[in-house]
C-alpha cells in the first residue's frame, strides 16, 4: 500500500500524531509501533480524502483537514466527533486566540466560532484571498497566500507584505516562526525571514 504523509505533531510526550493520505496515523513514539489509526472516510481514498493537516487546538481537541471538510477528533476516544463541510477548496488550518478554528481556502478565509463557519471574505476583502499556511505567534496570525504575498493580523490592524516591500515572491507556500520571533516564509522564488519586533 502506497503511503504519504501531510504533517504531524506531539499530541503529549510519546504520543505522535500524523496526517496521510489515509487518515490520522497515532504512532508511540517509544515503540516506533502504530497505536490507533483513524480512517476518516471509510476507506475512501484519493487527494480528496487526504488529512492533510492535523492540530491541536488550545482545549486539546484534534482537528484536521481534507480538500472539502474539517474535522473533529476526540482525542480521548480517538474517534470522530464531527465532519464540518468546507464550502472552498480548503488548504490550511489554524487555532486564532478566541479559540475559533481559522481555515484557508482557495475563495478565501473561514473562521469556525462556536461550529458555525463564518467567511471573512465578506467582512474584509483582504480575507478573499487564496490562503495556503496560517500560524500564530506571539499575539499574532501570519498567513500566507497565493498571489497576494504574507499578511500579519495584529488585533484589528492587517499588514500586508508583497515583493514591494522585499519578499521574494508574492506566491507562497509554507511558515514557520522559530523561538527568535522570525517569520520564515517559502515562496515560489525563494525564502524570506522576516523579523517580528514585539
Amino acid at each position: 500500500r502506497h503511503m504519504y504523509y501531510w504533517n504531524c505533531f506531539l499530541y503529549k510526550p510519546g504520543e505522535l500524531w500524523v496526517s496521510a493520505n489515509n487518515g490520522i496515523e497515532i504512532i508511540n513514539t517509544s515503540t516506533g509501533k502504530l497505536e490507533k489509526f483513524i480512517d476518516l472516510f471509510k476507506g475512501e481514498r484519493g487527494p480528496e480524502y487526504d488529512s492533510r493537516v492535523v492540530i491541536a487546538d488550545s482545549k486539546k481537541q484534534v482537528w484536521t483537514l481534507n480538500l472539502s471538510q474539517l474535522i473533529k477528533i476526540d482525542p480521548l476516544k480517538r474517534t470522530i466527533s464531527k465532519y464540518i463541510p468546507i464550502p472552498a477548496r480548503a488548504q490550511t488550518i489554524c487555532e486564532d486566540y478566541n479559540g475559533n478554528i481559522l481555515v484557508g481556502t482557495i475563495n478565501g478565509m473561514y473562521s469556525l466560532i462556536h461550529d458555525s463557519l463564518h467567511y471573512l471574505g465578506d467582512k474584509n476583502n483582504i480575507f478573499k484571498n487564496r490562503f495556503v499556511d496560517i500560524k500564530k505567534s506571539n499575539g499574532l496570525i501570519v498567513a500566507a497566500s497565493r498571489g497576494a504575498g504574507l499578511f500579519i493580523i495584529d488585533g484589528d490592524e492587517i499588514h500586508q507584505y508583497t515583493t514591494n516591500d522585499g519578499l521574494r515572491s508574492n506566491m507562497c507556500r509554507a511558515i514557520y516562526i522559530d523561538t527568535e520571533n522570525t517569520i520564515w516564509l517559502a515562496t515560489n522564488n525563494g525564502m524570506n525571514s522576516i523579523k517580528i519586533d514585539r
